[in-house]
């Protein structure tokens, strides 16, 4: 039920003027964010390919685990036992999170992992900051549109008041409907719309049904 509330809060942010801002950021942010995946995705392979084979360790018959040796000497079972393995620690590293649960223990290890973090950073530094220039430059356009759009409101009745005060009177045009089905012998009066004189400052129109 929680859930289902959070989901209308999602559904009434599509009526915001701020979502909409949003949007446009993202929408004219998409090559940058396309090249982001991209960037992503060749140092996620590249990382996990490196720190697995300076990680891996070797094979150990009696615990039959892979084993890898630190530069203080102890040997431990290696967390890299594959590249797909590796993945999560890239990623964490990559968004210079640190979650701790898998980190490097040679020095080749720890030279990958410093490469790593730095990658990472100049990697998600440059869409960032174009994202905040589009953001900048989307919400000056939305200003000039709300400026623009509140100057020919103004304009427009401004328009309308001018045509008004020139008018002497104004009309209504008279429309009678009938109803002319077949095997009737004569149709069958519905309505009428009278045109009428009205005064200039009047804002009905009358009508009458019958």
């Amino acid at each position: 039920i929680r859930l289902t509330r959070l989901f209308r809060l999602i559904k009434l942010g599509s009526y915001l003027e701020d979502v909409e801002i949003l949007v446009r950021v993202f929408f004219k942010s998409t090559k940058m964010l396309y090249m982001l995946a991209v960037y992503m995705v060749l140092g996620l392979c590249f990382s996990s390919a490196a720190i697995y084979y300076v990680e891996a360790g070797s094979w150990d018959p009696e615990g039959r685990d892979y084993f890898r040796t630190g530069h203080d000497g102890n040997r431990a079972p290696t967390p890299f036992k594959s590249i797909p393995h590796a993945f999560w620690w890239c990623i964490v590293t990559f968004t210079t999170v640190g979650y701790g649960d898998i980190a490097p223990v040679t020095l080749l290890g720890k030279v990958v992992a410093a490469a790593t973090m730095v990658f990472g950073i100049l990697v998600l530094a440059m869409p960032i900051s174009v994202v905040s220039m589009n953001f900048s430059a989307v919400w000056a356009d939305w200003g000039e549109e709300k400026e623009m759009e509140a100057t020919s409101r103004r304009e427009d009745l401004l328009c309308v008041s001018e045509a008004l005060q020139q008018l002497e009177n104004r009309k209504i045009l008279v429309v009678e409907l009938y109803d002319a089905r077949y095997g009737r012998e004569e149709p069958e009066f519905l309505g009428e719309v009278r045109w009428e004189d009205l005064p200039v400052d009047s804002v009905e129109v009358e009508g009458e049904e019958r």
